[in-house]
């Protein structure tokens, strides 16, 4: 059930576990319920392909083959880009973001233009000291988390977040990713398209 409130984010993250997390469309999910696709607006919030398996590789393999996280890798790109081209085709309202643009450019700036794309005003509490707001999935943060399946219990992925003070970029340099993944990989993800679609 959707709240009658004004407004309601919801964040999706493709992958990267399993085919089905790797294809989910949240926007047909939405869709379904009969929201009008106008009142529909869609951030599709993208990382460059070599940075996004890298991280996937880092943070679960201890759980599945890398290799089977470079497969889902392939399949959650064209997922999105299959979105995309969904939401140009119902002219649904979108934006996309890069990831890399927090590197390149001083934060408040990118946040403003990106607030002002949605229309939104822009909130100082953002620029606040993160450590004072309350820890995100409790009720007074207004942020919730849908339960996670077991195999999303053997470590903490929101520990980079909760202990930040302020919106900064992670770098991800070169010797990580060559660490990583093998030149069969990246030959696979450039054969699976996904460089061209995050160009796109």
């Amino acid at each position: 059930m959707i709240p009658n409130i004004e407004r309601i984010f919801l964040k999706e993250t493709l992958g990267p576990y399993t085919e089905d997390e790797s294809s989910i469309d949240p926007l047909e999910v939405l869709l379904e319920t009969g929201i009008p696709p106008d009142r529909l607006a869609v951030i599709i919030y993208i990382r460059e392909a070599l940075v996004t398996v890298c991280s996937w590789i880092e943070q679960f393999s201890f759980n599945t083959d890398p290799d089977q996280l470079v497969n889902n890798a392939i399949l959650a790109f064209t997922t999105v880009d299959q979105i995309v081209k969904k939401v140009d085709t119902l002219n649904i309202r979108n934006t996309t973001f890069d990831y890399r643009v927090l590197e390149l450019n001083e934060s408040r700036a990118v946040l403003e233009k990106f607030f002002s794309s949605l229309n939104l005003a822009l909130p100082d509490e953002i620029f606040a000291d993160w450590s004072q707001l309350p820890k995100i999935g409790t009720p007074e943060s207004n942020i919730f988390f849908a339960d996670e399946p077991e195999l999303y219990m053997s470590q903490d992925f929101h520990k980079k977040v909760n202990e930040s003070s302020g919106l900064r970029y992670f770098p991800k340099g070169m010797s990580k990713i060559i660490a990583s993944l093998s030149r069969e990989q990246v030959q696979r993800l450039i054969d699976g398209g996904v460089f061209e679609i995050y160009e796109n």
